[in-house]
C-alpha cells in the first residue's frame, strides 16, 4: 500500500504550539460518544461497558478528508493507517497501548494551535483495575493543558465520582496545573418535570466545591444527540444505525421544543459547508422524509456542545497556559499514505 508523506504535517507540529485535552471518567459515562461528538463522527468504540482498553489520541487537523493514525504497542508502532473505520480502530482498541489519529475535530479551528485529545479508559471496571493505572500514568506523564471530567447525569456525585475525583486533585492537578472542566453528559435522559436543569447544576457545583474544586466550569449537554446532529449536518446519515434512524427526528423535536441545554452567552462557531446550509435553508431527507437544516442546527446548539468546543477553544488560545508536551511520535510523519 502506498502512504501519503507527512512532511507538512511534521513541520506545522514543530512549528505550531500542540495544547493537550485529557478526558476522562468513570465507566459508562459516554466519554467515548462525547469523543465521537467532537469529531462529529462515529470513530470510537462506544457500547455500555469499559470499551477503551487503552489511551486513544485524537491530534485535530482542519478539513481533514480521512483519519490517518498508528497504533502502538510496547512503544513500538505495530500497525499504520491513511483511511482509518470504526472496524480498524475497534481491532487496534483491543490489541494496542495507545492510538494515535489525525483527524478533523468539528467547530475548534486549528488558526495558531494544534488541539489535541486523549481518550482515557474507564475508570471503575472492577474487574479491571488496570485501566485506572494507564489513566493515571499517562496524565502524570504527560502534560495536559486542561482535563475534561466526564460525569454521568443519571448517577451523578456517587462514590466511584469522589474517588476518581480526588486521585485527580491530589496526584494529577497539583503537578501539571491542568484547567479542569466538568461535563454532565446524558442530560437528555433526566425527566425534567422533576427537577430543573439549573438544581441538577448547583448540586453538582456545590459536591465538587466539596471536594475542593474552585468555581467549577459545568457543562450540561448530551453528546448522543449532538452526535447524531453534527453526523447530519456533514452529509453522513447514511451511516446511521436504524436505531438512530428511529431517533433522530424525535430528538430534533426534543432539542428545539422543550429541551435546552446551551448557556444564554454561548458563542458558536459555524462550519462553512454549515453556513452555506443555512443560507439557502436546504433540507436533509432522512428516512422517507425531510428535516431542515435549520431545525438540525437550532437542536445542535441546544445540546451544549458547541458552547463548550467555543470554550475549549478559547481556553487553550491563551498565551499564558505552557506549551503541552507532544505524545506523538516522529514515525507518525515518517509515511506517507
Amino acid at each position: 500500500m502506498e502512504h501519503v508523506n507527512f512532511k507538512d504535517s511534521h513541520n506545522k507540529y514543530k512549528q505550531t504550539k500542540v495544547k493537550h485535552i485529557g478526558i476522562c471518567a468513570n465507566m459508562s459515562c459516554g466519554k467515548s460518544t462525547f469523543v465521537n461528538a467532537l469529531l462529529g463522527n462515529d470513530f470510537l468504540p462506544a457500547r455500555n461497558e469499559a470499551t477503551t482498553a487503552c489511551i486513544t489520541s485524537v491530534y485535530d487537523y482542519d478539513n481533514a478528508k480521512n483519519m490517518i493514525g498508528v497504533a502502538v504497542r510496547n512503544d513500538h508502532i505495530y500497525a499504520i493507517g491513511d483511511n482509518i473505520d470504526t472496524v480498524t480502530i475497534n481491532k487496534w482498541n483491543s490489541e494496542a497501548d495507545h492510538i494515535i489519529l489525525e483527524s478533523d475535530l468539528d467547530n475548534i479551528s486549528n488558526n495558531d494551535i494544534v488541539v489535541a485529545v486523549h481518550d482515557t479508559p474507564g475508570i471503575n471496571n472492577s474487574g479491571n483495575d488496570n485501566h485506572r493505572k494507564i489513566t493515571m500514568n499517562f496524565l502524570s506523564q504527560n502534560k495536559m493543558d486542561a482535563i475534561i471530567y466526564v460525569a454521568n447525569a443519571e448517577h451523578l456525585s456517587t462514590e466511584d465520582d469522589k474517588n476518581l475525583l480526588l486521585e485527580l486533585r491530589d496526584k494529577i492537578l497539583p503537578k501539571s496545573k491542568s484547567k479542569m472542566l466538568f461535563v454532565i453528559n446524558k442530560f437528555d435522559s433526566i425527566d425534567l418535570s422533576k427537577e430543573s436543569k439549573d438544581d441538577i447544576v448547583i448540586r453538582y457545583l456545590e459536591f465538587l466545591e466539596n471536594l475542593g474544586f474552585e468555581k467549577p466550569k459545568i457543562y450540561p449537554i448530551s453528546s448522543k444527540a449532538a452526535r447524531l446532529f453534527k453526523m447530519a449536518l456533514n452529509g453522513r446519515v447514511d451511516l446511521f444505525s436504524e436505531n438512530e434512524l428511529d431517533e433522530f427526528k424525535p430528538l430534533v423535536n426534543k432539542f428545539n421544543k422543550r429541551l435546552n441545554l446551551a448557556a444564554n452567552n454561548d458563542v458558536f462557531y459555524i462550519k462553512e459547508t454549515i453556513q452555506r446550509s443555512l443560507e439557502f435553508g436546504e433540507s436533509i431527507t432522512l428516512d422517507g422524509g425531510e428535516v431542515e437544516i435549520q431545525k438540525i442546527y437550532q437542536a445542535l446548539k441546544n445540546t451544549g456542545l458547541l458552547g463548550l468546543e467555543s470554550d475549549i477553544e478559547t481556553l487553550l488560545s491563551n498565551d499564558e497556559m505552557q506549551r503541552g508536551n507532544s505524545t506523538l511520535p516522529e514515525i507518525f510523519f515518517s509515511k506517507a499514505k
